[in-house]
């Protein structure tokens, strides 16, 4: 279905949608990295923990008609597939497909907050090296020219970047992960887990 439809290119950190931008057509990652963002206004913006959200956001806007506070901006060159619904809606098996995707991701990215909000700096911390490794296969977090960072993390979890520092600290002593420059490897999954677990 998709390569029916025009890609347009876009390279390294330019932006793929501002907050409170209205959108007019979906947008379908068809290749690279990209960083989703909420804007809360006077420069602060906390960033998304699912990083491949464009298509599931710009679908959700399009179909709810709500305010888009969203900003999305490429980590790395990116191609992305810009289609109107009405163009989506002529293949319906493709189009429902879509839609549950995006009802899944949601439903995730609603557990990941919940347990976010319950846990601990340190669970905080295991939770979301755990909910990227998740994502992205087993993680040094380090792909394709980009680099997650204790401040990307501090951002993810709403903890000050000193913070998480301190709490990844603890899990390297602990045998949990390795931690290297914008580069984490996790090293054991069964000790992550009962990092995670909120008491």
């Amino acid at each position: 279905m998709m390569r029916n439809f025009l890609v347009t290119k876009y390279g390294k950190n330019q932006i793929l949608l501002k907050p409170w931008e209205r959108l007019e057509k979906v947008m379908i990652l068809k290749t690279g990295q990209i960083r989703t963002y909420i804007d809360y206004g006077h420069g602060r913006e906390i960033d998304v923990p699912d990083f491949q959200l464009l298509t599931d956001i710009s679908l959700a806007l399009i179909l709810s008609g709500q305010t888009n506070r969203f900003g999305v901006k490429t980590l790395t060159p990116v191609e992305v597939y810009e289609v109107s619904i009405d163009e989506l809606k002529k293949d319906p098996k493709s189009y429902e497909e879509m839609v549950n995707k995006s009802m899944k991701t949601f439903l995730r990215l609603i557990e990941y907050n919940s347990d976010l909000l319950a846990g601990t700096a340190y669970n905080k911390v295991a939770l979301t090296i755990d909910y990227l490794t998740k994502q992205y296969g087993e993680i040094s977090l380090h792909k394709n020219g980009w680099g997650v960072s204790h401040k990307l993390i501090a951002s993810l979890t709403g903890l000050t970047r000193e913070t998480v520092t301190l709490q990844m600290i603890k899990m390297e002593k602990e045998g949990i992960i390795i931690n290297k420059s914008k580069s984490v490897e996790v090293v054991d999954k069964i000790k992550l887990k009962k990092a995670i677990e909120v008491a």
